[in-house]
């Protein structure tokens, strides 16, 4: 199911077509939802870059001498579009 036709079917309530599929609906609709709560980004040491913590999108840019600098001025990932907090 598209976020579109989850947006449709909670929008709309009853227009599914079964109660599963107004269950898939809410199911997108919270884990979106949840992409708005800022999460810190995922340590995996200074020689690993940081990682998103729902997509594991790589965050850090690799600067050549094994060592990673963070994207800090990155406010979501650039993938799935966690909010992130880089400040924890």
């Amino acid at each position: 199911m598209t976020i579109e036709k989850a947006i449709a079917i909670i929008k709309n309530g009853v227009n599914a077509k079964t109660y599963d599929e107004q269950l898939e609906a809410r199911k997108i609709a919270i884990k979106e939802m949840q992409k708005a709560i800022p999460m810190e980004p995922i340590n995996h040491g200074k020689w690993n870059p940081k990682t998103c913590p729902t997509c594991e999108e790589e965050l850090s840019e690799h600067i050549g001498d094994g060592y990673y600098k963070d994207n800090v001025c990155l406010d979501c990932c650039p993938k799935c579009r966690q909010l992130l907090n880089w400040n924890k």
